[in-house]
């Protein structure tokens, strides 16, 4: 048995545990809050501009809910085609979410994991002819629960159609713009609107859910408060609105000189095969094209910041040094050099001897005529085959009987172009 200075001992331990414990409860909420995400912008009743689709701030809250919206006409039915934003109640960002991203577009529209809390709900995009409703704030969401919300949406709304071109007609992705009242300063009248909230990022975007009331004209001004990477600030546009009227807005966004690079996998390719690469200095949004000796080859997308990513896909093509520029609507890069290799594949790689397999010979130079020998031999097992203009060819080998090995062959065109592959006897003919 422990003596009574042992057990005095023990106590004074588990005392000074307990003690530590809850100082660091007492912390926590302090510690979490100190390390927490900076707010994305402070909170209005539009809220800012995001980044994304899908911008996550996550708070210092543990559990997550959902908010189920309905978005109905005020005369009755489900009203589909809205856009929501959820926006927490200190006034960071979080979330957006559109009617038919669930695939049904039927006027219910649900925004997903959402940290506990209070959350200010509004619509971001009013279906066509419908106006904007009030946001509602106060939005209490639980853990695991679903909080369910009514918006009930009056005709007849006006709307505009807001356009980005460069002066050369293209059209100008991933701008935001705002509406006011009278002058750029005039109160806001409707939330920001950017051009991917309606799914698109296409150069045009329509603000809807805007009133007038009947028998009155209204002039506002539309704002582009965001222009993408690569171009410059266009004017602002002043429309002239009436009750349920359409207008058009249209900017025109000059080009800014910009020397975008990319960055490939490999410059060393065989005919047929694919190279990823990376590209950064691109104008917003953009989507690019890689062009293999000025034939389209690939494809690529740019973020806002202008970064890439995209793959090029190499043709049917001969041996040697070829050259790709990648192309956005607006910008390009410096020419890039491949050198193609020689390459053949089997149509099977693992067999016994005597089996028969087609040799699919690519990259070798146009008009070679080609042979295939195995390693160490100089024996001729087929061939030779002529190439075509694109440097390939196809011929049938058969294996050679013995026991099981790995065997190479080598294809050898009469241009000095060789290529080998190797095939796995799994023993001699049955």
């Amino acid at each position: 048995m422990r003596n009574s200075t042992e057990r005095q001992a023990s106590r004074s331990v588990g005392s000074a545990l307990i003690r530590s414990i809850v100082l660091f409860l007492v912390l926590l909420p302090l510690i979490g809050a100190a390390w927490a995400p900076s707010a994305l912008g402070a909170g209005t009743t539009i809220g800012p501009r995001p980044a994304s689709l899908s911008q996550e701030v996550q708070p210092a809250a543990f559990g997550y809910g959902d908010i189920a919206v309905k978005t109905k006409k005020s005369t009755g039915g489900y009203l589909p085609g809205a856009c929501y934003r959820a926006q927490q109640a200190s006034g960071a960002y979080y979330y957006q979410t559109c009617d038919y991203m669930d695939g049904a577009n039927d006027g219910i529209t649900t925004i997903f994991n959402l940290p506990i809390g209070k959350w200010t709900v509004y619509m971001s995009f009013a279906p066509t002819g419908f106006y904007f409703p009030k946001q509602r704030t106060g939005i209490a969401v639980t853990d695991g629960g679903v909080t369910s919300l009514v918006f009930s949406l009056f005709c007849c709304s006006s709307e505009i159609v807001v356009r980005a071109k460069t002066s050369a007609g293209a059209y100008v992705p991933g701008a935001c713009y705002a509406v006011h009242q009278g002058s750029s300063t005039g109160t806001q009248i409707a939330p920001t609107m950017c051009d991917y909230d309606d799914g698109k990022n296409d150069g045009k975007v329509i603000v809807s859910g805007l009133y007038v009331p009947p028998g009155q004209t209204q002039t506002w001004v539309v704002v582009q408060n965001f222009t993408p990477t690569g171009f410059t600030a266009a004017r602002n546009r002043t429309v002239t609105m009436t009750n349920g009227a359409t207008e058009y807005a249209n900017f025109t966004n000059a080009v800014i000189s910009l020397s975008p690079s990319c960055t490939y996998s490999s410059s060393t390719v065989h005919a047929l095969g694919t190279v990823a690469f990376t590209c950064k200095g691109f104008a917003s949004y953009q989507s690019l094209t890689p062009y293999w000796d000025g034939k389209a080859a690939g494809y690529g997308f740019c973020d806002v910041q202008g970064r890439c990513n995209g793959y090029l896909s190499v043709p049917a093509t001969v041996a040697g040094n070829h050259t790709v520029v990648v192309k956005s609507d607006s910008h390009s890069t410096s020419s890039k050099t491949f050198t193609v290799v020689p390459a053949v594949q089997l149509s099977s790689d693992k067999g016994p001897g005597e089996d028969g397999v087609l040799v699919y010979i690519f990259g070798f130079r146009a008009g070679e005529h080609v042979t295939i020998r195995q390693q160490g031999s100089s024996t001729i097992l087929s061939g030779p085959v002529t190439t075509s203009a694109t440097g390939d060819a196809t011929a049938v080998l058969i294996i050679p009987d013995g026991a099981a090995a790995t065997l190479t062959f080598y294809a050898e065109g009469d241009q000095t172009s060789v290529a080998k592959v190797t095939f796995t006897r799994t023993g001699p003919a049955t």
